[in-house]
């Protein structure tokens, strides 16, 4: 099927020529007639070629004698079934109501090929030529508009990796500007200790500035000179802190301990015995005797 469609209209109520093909054929003749409909409208649609060569070959095909076939065409020709103009003039089998029925049928497609001097009726289907210079006129509208929008594609494209390459640039300096506050850093004169910000911040919170850079320098020595290394410079930097404040303390209060007197050594008696009294007086009782 290169035009064609795929089924067609058959009235209810025949007209008289078709009566007269029946009434002269009987219903072998108006089955022929339903046969070439099926090749006109399956084929080119709104034709058919016909000839010697062309109806023995569609008799062979329906299974009818070629003979009455080309009969009952002839017929069809002669009562108006067919148009005995075109018939004439181009060797085709068409009506006007054969292509009323066809243009109406393919009336939405876009392309229909046709042959102007076969035509009977004014083609309200648009013309190839017609057809493809809209095709062309709307392909060209579709490129126009593709290209507008790849352009505008391109550009959200294009603002939207900018967008992302500086968002990516703010997290990685925030990134850096984090890693740089937790990385640890050498501190001391020998950079022994590492310390983070926060670390050095923690200490110097809890201890004191000038302790904390005190006790740095004090381990960042003793590193140096022993070649010991602490897992965590913090924790052992806190220790020794506390450590030291502990001794201090507890030598503090040995200290006040060692010059407090206890109630023993701060005994002292109110008098002095006198004995030389107490020995007159132990006499003077005796002779009073």
């Amino acid at each position: 099927m290169i035009n064609g469609i795929p089924y067609f209209p058959l009235d209810v109520h025949i007209d008289d020529s078709m009566e007269l093909i029946e009434a002269e054929f009987g219903l072998r003749g108006f089955g022929v007639i339903v046969k070439l409909y099926q090749r006109i409208y399956g084929g080119d649609g709104y034709f058919c070629r016909w000839s010697e060569d062309v109806c023995m070959v569609f008799s062979r095909r329906i299974g009818e004698d070629s003979g009455f076939v080309a009969a009952v065409a002839e017929t069809a020709v002669r009562r108006g079934i067919f148009d005995s103009e075109q018939y004439k003039k181009h060797g085709i089998l068409t009506s006007e109501k054969i292509q009323e029925r066809y243009f109406s049928a393919v009336s939405r497609r876009k392309r229909v090929e046709v042959c102007e001097e076969y035509l009977l009726v004014p083609f309200s289907v648009k013309s190839e030529t017609a057809n493809n210079s809209e095709e062309n006129s709307a392909k060209s509208e579709s490129v126009a508009e593709t290209s507008e929008n790849a352009d505008k594609n391109l550009k959200n494209a294009d603002n939207f990796q900018q967008r992302k390459e500086k968002e990516s640039k703010e997290n990685k300096s925030k990134e850096d500007e984090r890693k740089g506050e937790d990385e640890a850093r050498p501190r001391g004169a020998y950079k022994n200790v590492l310390l983070t910000d926060e670390q050095y911040k923690a200490l110097a919170d809890e201890f004191g500035r000038s302790k904390t850079d005190e006790y740095i320098e004090r381990m960042d020595e003793y590193c140096e000179g022993s070649g010991r290394r602490y897992a965590n410079y913090a924790a052992a930097a806190a220790k020794w802190i506390r450590e030291d404040m502990q001794t201090n303390s507890d030598g503090i209060r040995h200290a006040e301990n060692r010059g407090r007197k206890s109630r023993f050594n701060n005994y002292v008696p109110e008098t002095k015995p006198d004995f030389v009294a107490l020995e007159e007086r132990i006499l003077d009782e005796m002779l009073r005797e």
